[in-house]
């Protein structure tokens, strides 16, 4: 299955829409100039697997549980951004688990998430990093409250972006006791 968006350079085109619970999404491709998946079900649970996107940013946002497993995030020229949120009631979590986050232009440096609201949750287990990720890997959008409620982890990532000794303070680098999202 392809999923495009074809809007173009609009404001907010949501390309992917999910509400309910235990979807699973196999070996699908994801294309566009920009892709917005909306997960605002706030006790579902997605499974993106073997997923190809071109597509970059990659904006996933809303309060729902998604894990992509193994995927592919490649692009010719924008970088890619997480804006993950999370009610406190909610459970959102972004896991990235065995994902590769690549970019064929290298001068465009980015960061790996960013909270959009408070509460955001984000974690990426054994990725591979390529050199358009920041040192610092996460950005507080300006909001340095997020730094206190927000929380951002790494397990054993590989690549020339994965810096663990360099991601900014706030965030914490699992342990093999605990590395599940």
């Amino acid at each position: 299955m392809t999923i495009a968006n074809i809007a173009g350079q609009v404001g907010q085109a949501v390309a992917l829409h999910v509400e309910g619970d235990r979807c699973v999404f196999r070996r699908c491709r994801l294309l566009a100039t920009r892709i917005r998946i909306w997960l605002p079900a706030s006790k579902a649970v997605s499974i993106i697997k073997s997923v190809l996107s071109r597509v970059l940013p990659i904006l996933i946002f809303g309060a729902a549980t998604a894990v992509f497993d193994r995927c592919t995030f490649s692009a010719s020229r924008i970088p890619i951004s997480r804006l993950p949120r999370r009610i406190p009631a909610g459970s959102l979590v972004l896991c990235f688990s065995i994902a590769s986050f690549w970019q064929t232009n290298p001068d465009e440096e980015c960061i790996s998430a960013r909270p959009w609201r408070s509460y955001a949750s984000v974690a990426f287990i054994r990725c591979d990093m390529g050199s358009h990720i920041l040192p610092e890997g996460w950005h507080n959008w300006n909001k340095p409250e997020a730094e206190k409620t927000a929380r951002y982890a790494e397990y054993k990532s590989s690549g020339p972006g994965a810096n663990p000794a360099l991601r900014v303070p706030w965030s914490r680098q699992m342990t093999d006791e605990k590395q599940q999202c």
